[in-house]
């Protein structure tokens, strides 16, 4: 436990799709931060995910990695469903045998039952819900098992044995679409809570507890004099919606121009290859292969140095982005950013300040922008700001404070929004 920190340790349940070292994004890294960072609080939080990366079940110290994961589930065959469901249940109840927790604690679910939030909330545990991510859908929409009994015949012959069925079932794996209770779900934008709003749910008073950054592991390269070309990074999923195709026109606009001076890195895992393809068809076709690199995809422990070996941050994401984990640890590196301000990005840039802004899919305001890097006095001030709005509003460690906090409020049944969904 932390010195000066002399409240009683919780016990915390994590339940999340993915953790690393296995991972697809930015919310699971921010999983893995918050439960290492209580750990070492001296809280005793114990991890359930799924098998997804792993060569099958197994126990990793805190980690029980026993859930299955389907990116596409199955809607075919119910008596797959039912194998999965009957198995993941049976990995939460054994976990929560195991860990006797103060407070279930829910990150994404994307990919895994999403029964498992009935059946925490059935314990008559408090659960908190750590919102990055619109995985959720009103009437569990995004989960095959529920819907599967949602949509189910309810007269006659058929209607009577579902109900004799699911009696059965509902003992081990909800099958009831009971009011999801949301009393202890936070979100890490505004913009976010905002969307959960209009699709009906009633998280209106549920607070804005955004994503930080350890500002002392992410921080700026010493200052070195200008080299020939500005390097920019593109840090993230290479996927349609996070809009790397903006800054591969930007980039074939640039060299119309005559403009040579700015080359970009990709880091990130290709998650479509149709995309990938396609964007290294355009690459080619508009002659600026020499001015693009692709690095695959980087351990964590090896973005602090990628960041740093960089001048800017190109964040061109043409969806609602629910709150760029990156996009922080860029600016912590004392990187210029040029990015789009959709979603909870809004929350965070601010155009001439800390970051030069364009339109989502505008590759003639990026290029303009881009353009705009070649003033190395206009990059460093960028760099100088925005390491100093993380410094200021999204910091680790301030966030872990609020995080803590509201787990003892949920634990103590105190938490400040009393809605249902």
């Amino acid at each position: 436990m932390d010195k000066g920190n002399t409240q009683a340790r919780l016990r915390l349940l994590v339940i999340s799709n993915l953790y690393p070292p296995f991972y697809l994004g930015g919310y699971e890294l921010g999983c893995h931060d918050v439960v290492e960072r209580l750990r070492e609080r001296g809280h005793s939080v114990a991890v359930l995910t799924s098998t997804y990366g792993a060569s099958g079940e197994r126990r990793d110290g805190h980690i029980y990695r026993h859930l299955p994961f389907r990116c596409v589930p199955d809607r075919r065959s119910r008596l797959g469903l039912l194998r999965s469901e009957w198995k993941q249940h049976a990995a939460l109840h054994r976990a929560l045998r195991a860990c006797r927790p103060d407070v279930v604690y829910v990150f994404s679910l994307y990919g895994v039952s999403h029964g498992l939030m009935l059946a925490a909330q059935r314990t008559g545990r408090p659960v908190v819900y750590a919102f990055s991510g619109e995985w959720l859908e009103p009437a569990y929409g995004g989960d095959p098992w529920l819907q599967l009994w949602a949509h189910a015949a309810t007269r006659g012959i058929q209607g009577r044995v579902k109900r004799v069925i699911g009696r059965v079932l509902d003992r081990v794996t909800p099958v009831g679409l009971e009011p999801l209770d949301l009393r202890g779900a936070y979100f890490t934008s505004a913009a976010l809570r905002d969307c959960f709003v209009a699709k009906g749910f009633p998280v209106q008073e549920a607070p804005v507890i955004h994503w930080g950054v350890d500002v002392t592991r992410f921080k700026p390269a010493p200052p070195a004099a200008s080299g020939a070309s500005i390097r920019v990074l593109f840090a993230g999923r290479i996927a349609l919606e996070k809009g790397l195709h903006t800054v591969v026109e930007a980039l074939g606009l640039l060299r119309e121009r005559g403009d040579a001076t700015v080359t970009l890195d990709v880091a990130g895992p290709a998650q479509d290859a149709g995309y990938l393809a396609t964007l290294r068809e355009r690459i080619a076709a508009l002659g600026i292969s020499n001015r693009v690199g692709f690095l695959g995809v980087l351990s964590r422990e090896d973005m602090p140095r990628v960041y740093r070996s960089h001048d800017a941050l190109v964040l061109p994401s043409i969806w609602d982005e629910p709150f760029s984990i990156g996009l922080l640890e860029a600016m912590a590196s004392g990187l210029a950013v040029v990015g789009t301000t959709t979603g909870g990005s809004q929350e965070i840039l601010v155009d001439g300040m800390n970051a030069l802004t364009f339109p989502p899919g505008d590759a003639e305001a990026l290029a303009t922008q881009l353009g705009r890097l070649t003033s190395t006095d206009l990059r460093q001030r960028l760099g100088r700001t925005a390491r100093r709005t993380v410094e200021e509003r999204f910091t680790l460690a301030a966030m872990l404070e609020r995080i803590e906090a509201f787990l003892r409020s949920a634990a103590s049944g105190r938490t400040a929004g009393r809605s249902r969904g």
